[in-house]
Formats: structure tokens, sequence, C-alpha cells
């Protein structure tokens, strides 16, 4: 079992993650962010996770002191954000990966383990060559001392290797033609085809462990994530706030044919209206004040997977006829270029507004609307579904030493929840303030 450090400052995060984990890792979530770097410097565990979201200090700062805290801690990035500088500073600071929230705990399981399987196998490549060198300064000493049998070796080994290489340049001839009649992959890098079949391999995910529930309205919920896993068509999810849109996007995403590729969150309400056409198509450096360098617009980042726009409704006015632009010619120029460069994303929406209301009253394009509006899924609200609220609160809770009570449970499910899920998820930490003993009671629930 590998020894974690997760840092964040998110309690719900670092429960979820030790929930998810407990099998294969043993997390430890230091209780305050300054002693993670100390912690660290310990050598016991095999890496760190690092929320690059933290609250209360300076995430770049506590980021390279962690880094440097021991030589060769392998650091990975967790985020709630698309932050394109957010990923540089990864980068510069020398981390190993960087991973979006939400996300699939087996990928972000199989993903953490073969970069560190990588770094190992280079590492022992690495002495492998010392190793070989030095054998071969060795060799050659001794070949100089018997250079004349060397020669008559030198002259049969040529003639075999001429014969060789003539065999091998007709072997790599043949193998050029059958690769070059190979069709292309329907998708560029997200074609996932199983050997021999033709058929697509579906994906491995633990679907029922991120939208938590068995009531007929979740199963409902899953099983038309699923039927859509062979459509690369636009989605557009609808959903009271807190209902857990975003979730349900990320899942549509990992049952997708684009699944290989990347997962692009965006809130379109927190890109402010003065730089929106950069944030979504790029900028080339110089092309406005403070455009120091040239950087991928979110149309860019999505290429080959995924990009979520969350409340699209609030998509701005002027920016809308653009945006369809691109999905109707898959092409993007950043912003100060003339250079035309070519994307394939499938798009995922989603408002909790009435678009078609917004179309009558000139909010929202008509022809947008059609565009986006191809598939659905409406995500249910909590009060369609309490009798999942024991399960989803078992699961948030995460600590079997915070019990809630039948008294409890019952006022719960009895609420209407106009906030969801999400009001639920700060109910429930506020009960866990109010308790001393571990069990909440139904005196303990504030809503």
């Amino acid at each position: 079992m590998k020894k974690v450090l997760f840092v964040t400052s998110r309690i719900d995060d670092a429960r979820e993650l030790v929930y998810r984990s407990r099998r294969v890792w043993s997390v430890t979530v230091p209780s305050e962010l300054t002693d993670a770097p100390a912690l660290a410097a310990t050598g016991s565990f095999d890496f760190a996770l690092f929320d690059i979201g933290l609250t209360g200090h300076w995430p770049p700062g506590l980021l390279r002191a962690l880094i440097s805290s021991r030589e060769n801690l392998p650091v990975f990035i967790l985020s709630r954000e698309y932050a394109l500088a957010f990923q540089d500073l990864t980068r510069q600071a020398g981390a190993l990966g960087y991973f979006s929230i939400p996300y699939r705990f087996s990928f972000l399981r199989e993903r953490i383990d073969n970069t560190l399987a990588a770094r190992t196998q280079n590492a022992a490549n690495t002495q492998n060559a010392a190793n070989t060198q030095n054998a071969a300064n060795t060799q050659n000493a001794a070949n100089t001392q018997n250079a004349s049998t060397q020669t008559v070796a030198s002259t049969l080994n040529a003639a075999s290797t001429l014969n060789a290489a003539s065999t091998q340049i007709t072997a790599r001839t043949a193998n050029a033609v059958s690769l070059a009649q190979e069709a292309p992959p329907p998708y560029g890098r997200t074609a996932k085809l199983s050997s021999g079949s033709g058929e697509r391999t579906p994906p491995v995910t633990g679907i029922e462990d991120v939208l938590i529930g068995g009531s007929e309205k979740m199963v409902e919920l899953r099983a038309q994530i699923q039927s859509l896993q062979d459509s690369r068509a636009a989605v557009i999810i609808t959903g009271e706030t807190g209902t857990g849109k975003e979730l349900v996007a990320k899942m549509v995403h990992e049952w997708s044919p684009v699944s290989s590729g990347p997962f692009v969150p965006c809130n379109v309400t927190c890109i402010p209206e003065s730089i929106a056409e950069s944030a979504l198509f790029g900028a080339c450096r110089g092309s406005y004040t403070g455009a120091i360098r040239d950087s991928k617009g979110l149309f860019e980042e999505a290429d080959g997977g995924s990009l979520f726009l969350d409340e699209v409704g609030d998509l701005g006015i002027t920016l809308q006829p653009k945006f369809l632009r691109v999905l109707e010619d898959g092409v993007v120029c950043r912003l100060g270029s003339h250079t035309r460069r070519t994307v394939r994303f499938r798009l995922i929406c989603a408002t909790n507004r009435d678009l078609q209301s917004m179309v009558a009253s000139r909010r929202f394009r008509a022809d947008l609307l059609y565009r986006i509006d191809i598939l659905r899924i409406a995500v249910p609200p909590l009060r369609a579904h309490p009798e999942d609220i024991p399960s989803i609160a078992m699961r948030y809770l995460g600590d079997p030493r915070a019990v809630l009570t039948t008294r409890a449970l019952e006022k719960l499910k009895d609420y209407h929840w106009p906030g969801n899920v999400r009001q639920l998820f700060n109910c429930l930490s506020r009960a866990v303030s109010a308790t001393s003993c571990g069990v909440i009671d139904d005196d303990q629930i504030d809503f």
C-alpha cells in the first residue's frame, strides 16, 4: 500500500480521497498547510498530491517548498478550476502531473502509477547505461591487445551486417506499405478500438462512486449517460443549482469516445467580458496589454477531448456568433493572429436557465441553441430522490466516527433542499462542527 501526502484545505476533498483509495493508498492530510514540507521531508511518502486551489496560503510558494523539501519527491497537482497559469506553474516547479477535480479515481491511480513506473525505469536505464559504458571501456582496452583477431572478425561481421541490413530494409519497406494502407483513427488520438474486433472498448469507471444513489432517478441518470458512450454529439445538461451538473459532465466525458483526451471545464460566469475572447480563442504575445507570451484558449486546450461550459446561458451575446462559427467550422484564430488552427472537441454545456425563453427575449441566439441542443440530460433535484440522502451523506462524511442518528436522517429526508446536494454538504459540515462526540442528532441539523 502506497503512502500518500495530500496537501489540501478542503475537508470534503480529503474525505473523498481517503474513502476512494482506502484499499490501495494510505493517505495523510496535514492539519496545517505549513506543516506539509516538514512532513514530506521525513521521506516516508511515495508521492504527494497538492491541491492548487488552497485557501489561506499562497499555493505557488507552498508548492515549491513541498517539492524542494525532499530530493526526487514525486508531486502531482489537483485543481478544480481550469487555469493555464496553474499548468505552467506545474511544469516550472517540477511537479510530475496535473489532474482536474472531479476525477475518476481509477484513472488518477493508473496515471500516477504509470508515471512513477516510467520514472523508475528511466532511472534504471540511466544506471544501466553507465554500467554498460564502463564495461565497454574495459572491453575496448582488451580489444586493443587482440587487434589482428578482431580485424578478421570485423570483416566477417561486416558481411553478416550487410546481409542483415538488406533483409531489414526489405522488411521495413513492407511494414511501411502495410501501415500506409491502414485507415487513420476516426477521431485522432481519441479512438479506442479493441484489437481485431473493431468494437469500441467500453470505459472502466466507477460511475456509481461518483453519481451516488440507488433510487430510480439516479439509476436512470447513470443509464442515460452510459447510453451516450458511442456518440460525439453535443450534450446539454439541465438542472437546478447544486445538483452536480459538472459531475454529470465529467461522467459523460469518461463514458465517451474522447475519454482519453482532456476534460476542460469552464464556468462562463467566471470569465470577464474584457478577456472572454482571449480565454476562449487564445492570444498571441503583444496582442493586448499584459499578453507576455503566446497562450492557448479553451478551444485548443480541449482539442481531442471534451469542453464543458457551465452556465452557458450567460455567454455574452456579442461572443455567441464567434462561438457558433467555431462549432460549425472547427477552426480558431488566436487573438492577434491570422493563423487558422483546426480543433476537434466534444461540447458539453450546462445551464439552470430556460434557453428557449432566452431565445424568445433575444438574449440567446436561436442558431447557437440548435447547434448545442442535440443530446439532453436532465439532472433531478435532491427532493426528487430523498431516499438517496443517507448514502450521499455517509459518503460525504466518510468517517465511521461521524454517525447520523435515525432522527437526523429523517429530518434530512423531510427537507425540500432548494440548494440541492451542495446545500446538503454545507448542512453536514455545520453538523460535524457542532458535535463533539461524533454522533449527529436532529438538533444539530441546521438548514
